[in-house]
């Protein structure tokens, strides 16, 4: 996938056509999609949509989210038949709204829309290829809809430079209309740049990864909040993992590479319970979709980690080639040239030391560059690409250099801890 177009979408039902002109291209629609469509030539499009645009009571959640999707659909189909490749994302949205006989109230947390959105785009965008580009019309879309998508894009598009080169975001917006003055509206270019890798490095903790709307509820929901919690052991992966990217540790990466498919069912089981405790019920002619549940911060890292660690298509293993080092170093390069420069200076100071050394067993890395043991240094950690001559081992097979720490629970933990200190 090379070319994606993303439009956020309020309620149709109230759309009025006009002549939507970009650059040459004029089109009559009631929406920008189709003239949007066939100037940029998408390979796939995204509706973003909110659960809040229903036309009729409900009975549960999945009935309600199935309703909006055939709506828009329809709606879609009526401009442009035959539409292959698109995705509804019908995402959380919150508000008392009116339609026809009936008044639909929506209870949650507002920021749910946008950690649901990046769980939907994450799984769209493991497919994309280098040299995407992203076309985002913000011209539709409710209230707080375009905000929240356009800082759900960027974060995507960064993290996908960690595996993917090239990759572009192109935002347009229509000119203000207005109902019985406006005949023609503009699509105007907002933004035009490449992606860049930016992140927020606060380590992730243990603990649970949904938090309950209504602290009422805390006794009935005390089970299905402890079904959600992240252990221990998989956040000090995720962590180890995050700061290794970050701060240039290719040893470490590896060593605690994450379990990308145990990522995948916590983010499947964190979906499937918060959807599971969406409460609909009427009363006096009104009806109620509350959502009991809401996303801890904690969970968006979680996405984030399975993203990368899916990017990467890496596993973790315990020995490391200087080549497969020497690959994550090229990799680093292209968002830090100060790690490029750290890795590349101790590879090269490691070869040039043991040039002339068989090791032809698993040594301690001090003894093989002729130093002496000072203790486990995290300073010493970080600034030299997670290669620390204390717990790092090296070994020669056929003149080629692999690299592993030493096998200690408590060598283990300092490593963590190291690792951990590279975070906020």
């Amino acid at each position: 996938m090379k070319s994606i177009l993303i439009i956020t979408l309020g309620d149709p039902s109230f759309y009025d056509e006009v002549e939507y002109i970009y650059e040459n291209s004029h089109y009559k629609s009631k929406f920008t999609l189709p003239l949007l469509f066939e100037n940029t030539k998408p390979e796939y499009v995204i509706i973003i949509a909110l659960d809040t645009i229903i036309d009729e009571p409900v009975g549960n959640y999945n009935e309600l989210i199935n309703s909006v999707n055939r709506k828009y659909r329809d709606f879609i189909s009526k401009e442009i038949p035959n539409l292959d490749k698109l995705k509804i994302i019908v995402a959380p949205g919150v508000g008392r709204f009116q339609s026809k006989n009936f008044i639909f109230n929506f209870i949650g947390e507002l920021r749910d829309f946008l950690i649901y959105l990046i769980y939907e785009l994450s799984k769209i965008f493991i497919e994309s290829e280098d040299g995407l580009t992203i076309h985002l019309d913000l011209t539709h879309g409710i209230n707080f809809m375009p905000t929240f998508t356009l800082h759900a894009i960027k974060e995507i598009a960064g993290l996908l430079t960690v595996a993917k080169e090239n990759v572009r975001l192109r935002v347009y917006n229509a000119e203000p209309y207005r109902r019985n003055i406006t005949s023609s509206l503009r699509i105007h270019i907002v933004e035009d740049w490449n992606a860049i890798l930016e992140y927020d490095l606060t380590a992730i903790k243990r603990g649970r990864l949904l938090k309950l709307y209504d602290k009422k509820l805390n006794k009935e929901m005390k089970e299905p909040l402890k079904s959600t919690e992240l252990d221990g052991i998989t956040a000090d992966d995720i962590n180890v993992f995050i700061s290794s990217i970050f701060n240039g540790l290719p040893l470490s990466l590896y060593t605690f590479y994450p379990n990308v498919s145990k990522l995948e069912e916590i983010i499947n089981k964190v979906i499937e319970t918060w959807r599971s405790f969406v409460n609909i019920s009427m009363k006096d002619n009104e009806l109620y979709i509350k959502r009991l549940l809401t996303f801890h911060r904690n969970f968006i890292r979680i996405i984030h980690a399975w993203f990368m660690a899916k990017l990467l298509n890496l596993e973790r293993k315990s020995e490391v080639s200087l080549e497969e080092i020497d690959m994550l170093r090229r990799l680093f390069s292209r968002w830090s040239k100060r790690i490029d420069a750290m890795i590349s200076y101790d590879l090269y100071h490691i070869k040039e030391k043991i040039a002339n050394k068989e090791l032809k067993e698993w040594t301690k890395l001090y003894i093989a560059l002729d130093r002496s043991p000072k203790g486990f240094d995290t300073r010493a950690f970080l600034a030299h690409s997670s290669l620390e001559m204390n717990v790092t081992e090296i070994k020669k097979i056929n003149s080629k250099l692999i690299f592993r720490y030493i096998d200690d629970e408590e060598y283990r933990d300092r490593i963590i801890k190291a690792c951990l200190s590279g975070l906020t």
